[in-house]
């Protein structure tokens, strides 16, 4: 069975996010004119997915450890808590 190609363009630290990938033509499409919310980013994985795809994000998470993660893998396009600069 092939892989839809929209898979095999999305890499996240050389592996495959096939469940994320099938949604990023409906996210292109729906959050064209404003950002992604991500509730619970975590480390930010999708994160970088998701701004890999070129889309505007705005994250989150409880965990200050995770989001600190994020915010040091993140472009300075994206907000994380407790940056305000943007």
């Amino acid at each position: 069975m092939r892989e839809p190609e929209a898979v095999s363009d999305v890499r996240l630290g050389g592996a495959r996010d096939a469940w994320l990938a099938r949604w990023l033509p409906m996210l292109r499409e729906s959050c064209a004119h404003g950002p992604v919310l991500e509730i619970g980013c975590g480390e930010g994985e999708d994160s970088a997915t998701l701004m890999e795809a070129g889309l505007a994000l705005i994250a989150f998470d409880l965990s200050a450890e995770a989001v600190a993660v994020a915010r040091r893998a993140a472009s300075s396009t994206v907000r994380m808590p407790g940056n305000r600069s943007r």
